[in-house]
């Protein structure tokens, strides 16, 4: 796969993707890290312009677009870990004439649905590269972890899990643990099967919908259409 081109009208073009692209340069030009692990994070977030999925477009078509903006420069050997979560067991994606379908408007039938679509395209980039360039695809589950996620809440959630996340919820150091393994284990190989998703830096077997291979490519061709991403091969 060589570098993409994206189309005027698209949300691709939009200057909410500006940072990626100019991220992704960057790694280009200073040090492109052999791993790349994609943690964009919003929960509760309220419709954007056009009444748009935040959750959607932040966590999971931002992480499509910044990965095929970096795959024509990863090598074999390089691995891919998107952090999803075991919130995806409540999520739905469905797609139909190459558009993602819109989902409800409660905020964590959206979070979820992202969060299962991370896995889907996690699902789709071990197709795509695990045999034919030797580049390592998973997702992760860190698990309830005490971060800034939960701003975006109402005020009443975000008190809630402020006031007692502290007490119940992992360190973010502790979240970070099943991304690091996944990213240095040698237990992971292009050579061999890869899980789809780990927690608590082991397998964990992801709902039936997140393992349907057809879904994964319909999705990933609906979310190349969302960013306005042409591949040429």
């Amino acid at each position: 796969m060589r570098a993409g081109s994206r189309s005027a009208s698209s949300l691709g073009s939009n200057r909410a993707h500006q940072p990626l692209q100019e991220a992704a340069a960057r790694w280009r030009c200073d040090c492109l890290p052999s791993c790349s692990c994609k943690k964009p994070g919003v929960m509760g977030a309220r419709p954007g312009p056009n009444g748009r999925d935040q959750h959607l477009v932040v966590n999971h078509l931002g992480p499509f677009l910044l990965t095929n903006l970096l795959l024509p420069h990863m090598t074999a050997g390089s691995r891919i870990i998107n952090v999803s979560s075991r919130a995806h067991k409540w999520g739905h994606v469905a797609v139909k004439d190459n558009l993602i379908q819109p989902a409800s408007n409660l905020w964590f039938v959206q979070y979820s649905r992202s969060k299962l679509c991370n896995i889907l395209f996690t699902s789709e980039l071990q197709r795509r590269l695990q045999q034919s360039r030797g580049i390592i695809a998973t997702s992760v589950s860190p698990g309830f972890v005490n971060t800034t996620i939960y701003r975006s809440l109402s005020p009443s959630l975000a008190w809630l899990f402020c006031t007692f996340a502290p007490f119940l919820a992992r360190t973010p150091a502790e979240g970070a643990k099943v991304a690091v393994f996944a990213a240095t284990t040698d237990l992971l190989s292009a050579d061999r099967p890869v899980p789809l998703l780990l927690h608590d830096c082991k397998p964990m077997a992801p709902k039936k919908l997140a393992q349907d291979s057809k879904l994964a490519a319909d999705l990933w061709q609906a979310s190349a259409t969302a960013v306005g991403w042409t591949e040429e091969r």
